[in-house]
């Protein structure tokens, strides 16, 4: 599209090709001519970005990129990004909702960009104590805070319920365990938390031995 008057181009609503520009010009005299030029636009590259959003603040998360290569990849505050590559640390990024930008160029110098959204959700949490040490009888109940819905687990000797993390202490060995709870939340967001229960043996007495 070009401007009759100023000559001016736009370039943005114009079919990318090769034109011949033609200028038409009279002087005072009434005697007319005309001059040429080319013009030569390029089509813009393209490309597209995909992340498989959202994801859990866990591990790295990698881009789907098609099109123009060799661009750069860069967002705002809180997203660690590799501007090469395009893969995100979802570990030590902030939660939150961003905006990948991809920015790149072809041979021809003309340059474009392409956008994503990521979202990051945080992972659940949750504390487990027991008033541990305890003496091998009776049970020993959890006190569990934040996320709810959780199981419980430890290794052979702690015989444990994985519903509620109670404790059969009359049942299990005696010894030093890690009792573990793993926990997800609404997003599919998964964690886990560690307590350590100490259970002593019950004392003994040998036998009263008469002459």
């Amino acid at each position: 599209m070009i401007n009759a008057a100023s000559g001016q181009i736009n370039l943005a609503t114009s079919t990318p090709g090769t034109y011949t520009v033609t200028y038409s010009f009279s002087d005072s005299n009434g005697c007319s001519n005309t001059t040429t030029a080319s013009v030569v636009i390029h089509a813009l590259p393209t490309a597209t970005i995909a992340y498989a959003t959202p994801f859990c603040a866990t591990g790295t998360a990698d881009v789907t990129q098609t099109g123009q290569t060799g661009g750069t990849y860069s967002s705002t505050a809180g997203l660690v990004i590799n501007a090469a590559s395009g893969q995100i640390n979802l570990a030590t990024s902030t939660p939150g909702t961003y905006i990948v930008t991809y920015s790149f160029s072809d041979s021809n110098g003309c340059s474009n960009t392409t956008t994503a959204t990521v979202v990051i959700n945080a992972l659940p949490t949750a504390t487990i104590a027991y008033a541990s040490p305890f003496c091998g009888i009776g049970n020993a109940d959890v006190t569990q805070t934040g996320q709810a819905g959780g199981t419980y687990s430890s290794t052979a000797g702690l015989v444990i319920n994985a519903a509620s993390g109670q404790i059969d202490l009359a049942a299990s060995t005696a010894g030093t365990y890690t009792v573990t709870y793993s926990f997800s939340d609404s997003n599919g967001c998964s964690n886990t938390t560690t307590t350590t229960v100490v259970i002593n043996s019950l004392p003994v007495t040998s036998p009263i031995q008469h002459n």
